[in-house]
C-alpha cells in the first residue's frame, strides 16, 4: 500500500525545499529536516481526529475534489509567500489542533531553530491531497479511511530510524494538549483573555497618539514671542550719596 508520507515527501522536492529555505531564512536542509516532521505530525493529528466520533465523516467532508493539488505546489507555495493561506489549511489545523496550533508552531520552531508556522500551513492541504489520492485509488469509505491513517501514524512512529522525528512529533502533541488545557479551564472567558492584550496595545497606541497630537498642536497654535528690535540701555543704578564730611 503506498504511504501518504511517501506521496508528501515526493511533492517536496530540492527546488521547493530551496524556495522555501529563502522565504524563511533557513537552510533547505533544515526545511527537509522540517518537513519531515510536519508530515508525520499532521498524519497522526488526522489519524487522533478520525479515532473520535464522527471525526473520519468530517474528514471526508473536508478532502478535495481530486488530489491535483500535489502537482500545483508551486501555486500553493507562490500563495503562501504572498501571505494568503492555502485552500484546506484554514479547516484542517483547527479541526487537528483546535486553538493550539500556535503551541504547536512555537515548540517546533524552538526546536528546528526557525519558523515553522508556515510549513503546517502548507502541508496540510498537501497532505489533505494525498490522502484524497489513497482514498480514490483504495475506494476507501470513512471507517476505512481512519484504520489506514492509525495503520500509517503507527507505523512512522514505531520505526526506530523515525525516533528523533517521533520525539519532536510527540512534543509538539504535549504542547497542543497543555494549551488545550488551558483554554479550556478558561472556559468562555478565554476569548476575553485573547483580547485583553491586544486591546490594551490598541488604546496604548492610540493614547500615545493623541497625545502627541495634542502636543503638536500646542506646539503649532502657541503665539511666537516676538524679538524686541533694539535693547534699550537700563537705567544707571541710584547709588546712596554719600555723607559730607563734617
Amino acid at each position: 500500500m503506498s504511504s501518504i508520507l511517501d506521496s508528501v515527501t515526493s511533492a517536496f522536492g530540492p527546488d521547493v525545499l530551496q524556495s522555501l529555505g529563502g522565504a524563511l531564512g533557513a537552510d533547505p536542509s533544515a526545511v527537509g529536516k522540517a518537513m519531515g516532521v510536519v508530515g508525520p505530525l499532521l498524519l497522526s493529528g488526522m489519524s487522533r481526529a478520525t479515532a473520535a466520533p464522527g471525526g473520519a465523516d468530517a474528514l471526508m467532508k473536508m478532502l478535495p475534489q481530486d488530489h491535483g493539488l500535489l502537482g500545483n505546489l508551486g501555486g500553493l507555495l507562490g500563495g503562501l509567500l504572498g501571505g494568503s493561506s492555502p485552500t484546506g489549511a484554514a479547516a484542517l489545523l483547527p479541526s487537528l489542533f483546535g486553538g493550539a496550533t500556535s503551541a504547536v508552531a512555537g515548540t517546533l520552531s524552538r526546536s528546528l531553530g526557525f519558523n515553522v508556522a508556515p510549513l503546517l500551513t502548507l502541508a496540510a492541504p498537501t497532505l489533505l491531497a494525498g490522502v484524497t489520492k489513497l482514498v480514490k485509488e483504495k475506494g476507501l469509505d470513512a471507517a476505512g479511511l481512519s484504520a489506514t491513517l492509525k495503520e500509517q501514524a503507527d507505523a512512522f512512529m514505531a520505526n526506530g530510524a523515525n525516533a528523533d522525528a517521533a520525539k519532536l512529533v510527540g512534543s509538539a502533541f504535549s504542547a497542543a494538549d497543555a494549551a488545550k488545557h488551558t483554554i479550556t479551564g478558561y472556559g468562555a472567558d478565554w476569548a476575553t483573555v485573547m483580547a485583553g492584550p491586544a486591546a490594551a496595545l490598541a488604546a496604548v497606541a492610540s493614547a500615545t497618539c493623541r497625545a502627541r497630537w495634542g502636543r503638536s498642536r500646542k506646539r503649532r497654535l502657541r503665539p511666537r514671542r516676538s524679538r524686541r528690535p533694539h535693547a534699550l540701555p537700563r537705567p544707571a543704578r541710584c547709588s546712596r550719596p554719600r555723607s559730607a564730611p563734617g
